[in-house]
């Protein structure tokens, strides 16, 4: 993939990326549990249409706002096309059809889906109820409703100026779920196409910050996005990387954590580079919130609401014995391994930057940060945790020496 697809056509250029400039999860699951065949975002079908469901009003929950321009009412639900033979749906308390007026295509996730229309190029966060990657990936109305309750709060923590002007979303806006018979809840999140955020308007191409690294599968002799920034556009490599990319990055999370109590899910999938039609990076756009962390022991430090309708749902506290752990893995492992490391070393690897350089003036960045929060949040005795997916594992948290970033 070369940087002028994203000048030819941005939408179809950031679509490609999505599908085919993206290695997947560093374990190797996002490839070998993924969607059919004729909806995998990794296949060669260019589009499908979604089902959808609907029922009498009594079955749904919501919260937000769903727009009406696809479905008119509040007693329908868009269906992921591999789910509609399920038998939750097979009985006439239900009525499933084909939604025929816009196309969608995968995004790298597979169950989030974007709409193809000259009007409308929203997402839809869809319930699937089985292994995609490493989790099932159902939708309850908790889990549903947690994404648009969190981008409330960080909508306002970018109005009142507190978050860093490097940071923009992808709004979820709306999520509705539908009780089926056997007691099942399944669910939709809604996703402006619209991004929110200081610098919003000067953000022209979308790149997801795993397809800066990652091979082109349909052309993999082409050099990675990042090279080509690296050579094509950038003065000082290092100020790109560093001032640019990482810099943002490492400000974004922390700021969300210690202004507003949220502990963003920021890894490689979760956040893209926002440029201007120059190439210029302008900042990260976060996107698929409803995985956010809510620390109710900063947001009670804080002083901010900490009832959520998403009730439990992705709430920690620091006395829970996990906790620490549980903070080491978002950073140390979601953001370090999969974000950091990989831009580091695909720049380090071609030479334009030096990789002990970059890596200390990351940790001097993030020792600066953690003294706007608490001591409790990272472990005191210099470890870092990953996590294991086994969820039979006696212990799912693996300790290790020495931080890579921190």
């Amino acid at each position: 993939m070369h940087l002028m697809d994203f000048i030819t056509d941005k939408t179809k250029a950031l679509q490609y990326a999505e599908r085919y400039v993206n290695n997947g999860s560093l374990r190797g699951s996002s490839h070998k549990n993924t969607t059919s065949i004729n909806t995998s975002p990794f296949g060669d079908t260019p589009s499908f249409f979604l089902n959808y469901c609907t029922a009498s009003p009594e079955f749904f929950k919501e919260f937000g706002n769903i727009p009406d321009w696809a479905m008119r009412g509040n007693n329908w639900i868009f269906i992921h096309p591999d789910m509609t033979s399920r038998n939750d749906l097979n009985n006439s308390v239900y009525k499933t059809g084909t939604f025929t007026k816009y196309s969608v295509v995968p995004t790298s996730s597979g169950r989030t889906v974007q709409f193809l229309g000259s009007e409308h190029s929203d997402y839809i966060k869809l319930h699937y109820d089985s292994i995609l990657a490493r989790d099932n990936r159902s939708l309850p109305f908790d889990i549903a409703v947690a994404g648009p309750e969190i981008c409330k709060i960080l909508q306002a923590g970018i109005t009142n100026g507190v978050l860093p002007e490097e940071f923009s979303m992808f709004p979820e806006i709306g999520a509705r779920a539908m009780k089926s018979l056997s007691g099942k809840e399944w669910g939709m999140i809604w996703r402006s196409s619209k991004i929110a955020g200081q610098r919003s308007n000067q953000i022209k191409i979308l790149i997801p910050l795993f397809s800066l690294f990652s091979n082109d599968k349909k052309s993999p002799d082409t050099p990675s996005l990042l090279f080509q920034l690296l050579s094509e556009v950038a003065k000082d490599p290092h100020t790109f990387v560093l001032d640019k990319i990482l810099i943002p990055i490492i400000k974004i999370y922390f700021s969300a954590l210690s202004q507003v109590g949220i502990q963003l899910e920021l890894h490689a999938q979760n956040a893209l580079l926002g440029l201007s039609d120059s190439f210029d990076p302008v900042g990260i756009v976060i996107r698929d919130l409803s995985d956010a962390g809510k620390d109710l022991s900063l947001i009670k430090e804080i002083g901010a609401d900490s009832d959520f309708f998403s009730s439990t749902y992705k709430c920690i506290n620091r006395f829970q014995t996990d906790y620490q752990m549980i903070h080491s893995y978002m950073f140390d492992f979601r953001i370090g391994e999969y974000i950091l490391e990989p831009i580091i070393k695909e720049a380090s690897d071609h030479g334009f930057v030096d990789r002990e350089k970059i890596i200390s003036d990351i940790k001097n960045l993030v020792k600066q940060e953690l003294t706007k929060l608490p001591e409790y949040i990272f472990p005191k005795d210099g470890s870092w945790y990953t996590y294991n997916h086994q969820f039979d594992a006696i212990q799912p948290y693996t300790q290790h020496p020495f931080p890579r970033f921190r």
